[in-house]
């Protein structure tokens, strides 16, 4: 009789661990599959990304004249457009010079970090230690750029992850940013961009002056903030169709007048041109 219970006993344990550990296997092979597909995602996205920028880069080129400097497009401007302005904040400009209109850029180049980047764990992780890590991380970039020997320092915005960091952990910051990151849609299992890429916002070009009219809305939202940026939007639109009319078109200096005068009551005004012409707004 004891030795029936025993066995019963015994064989309930056995049951018992077989079934725990059975349950622990099937767990296991779970995370493992998830693991594995989130890897591929990670290393296919990036490649399935710049795939896409690169066919659309090919057809663009194939379809329009390229621009001396592709770098330097800054939206097909009619001959007369400004020299010194800008759609995009100018990088030499914040490196290489020291002025009001420096300054003044730069805490533009700041806040758009801020507005973009706020939720991003890489920043989040050294900001909730130091409220100001953003304008002394980007100061540290300027550093590093000057840093390098002249001939040496990036020319084109494609160089800029090549500036070096004596710190690691804000190479892969200075890199996240420029790039972008990226996630994986679940309806199509493709591919998108989660955050901005830094990089589409400067420009190489020695511009101490951004073009209202042809600024992208996050610099707008910066510089107006974010109601006043969408009314500049909505306006800018407007002029376009005004100047591009075929039939008794506004003129632009007058279009350029309205502009400014709508919105000059901004601290920024020092480093803006609202110069109309009949480039697209929206154009990237």
């Amino acid at each position: 009789m004891n030795i029936l219970v025993f066995t019963a006993t015994l064989m309930i344990l056995l049951a018992g661990l077989t079934y725990h550990r059975l349950q622990e296997y099937v767990s296991m092979s779970v995370e493992q599959a998830s693991w594995n597909t989130f890897i591929q995602v990670l290393e296919r996205c990036p490649q399935e990304l710049q795939a896409k920028k690169v066919y659309n880069r090919v057809r663009k080129s194939q379809a329009e004249p390229k621009p001396e400097n592709p770098d330097e497009d800054e939206g097909h401007e009619e001959e007369g457009a400004p020299i010194n302005v800008s759609r995009m904040i100018s990088f030499p400009v914040l490196a290489e010079t020291t002025s009001e209109e420096q300054a003044m850029l730069f805490n533009v180049l700041t806040q758009l970090v801020r507005n973009l980047y706020a939720d991003a764990p890489l920043i989040q992780k050294f900001t909730e230690k130091n409220s100001e890590f953003i304008p002394q991380f980007l100061q540290d970039v300027l550093d590093a750029y000057r840093k390098e020997e002249r001939k040496k320092r990036p020319q084109r915005r494609d160089d800029l992850m090549k500036i070096k960091f004596e710190n690691s952990e804000y190479e892969l910051i200075w890199f996240s940013l420029l790039q972008g990151s990226y996630t994986k849609e679940k309806k199509n299992e493709s591919c998108k961009e989660k955050l901005t890429t830094l990089a589409q916002f400067l420009t190489f070009k020695k511009a101490t002056k951004i073009r209202v009219y042809l600024a992208a809305p996050e610099v707008l939202e910066v510089i107006f903030g974010k109601e006043k940026a969408k009314e500049v939007v909505i306006m800018r639109n407007s002029l376009y169709k005004g100047v591009k009319k075929k039939k008794d078109p506004m003129d632009k200096k007058e279009a350029s007048t309205q502009l400014q005068e709508t919105f000059s009551n901004t601290p920024y005004l020092p480093i803006l041109d609202f110069t109309v012409s009949k480039t697209n707004p929206n154009d990237p």
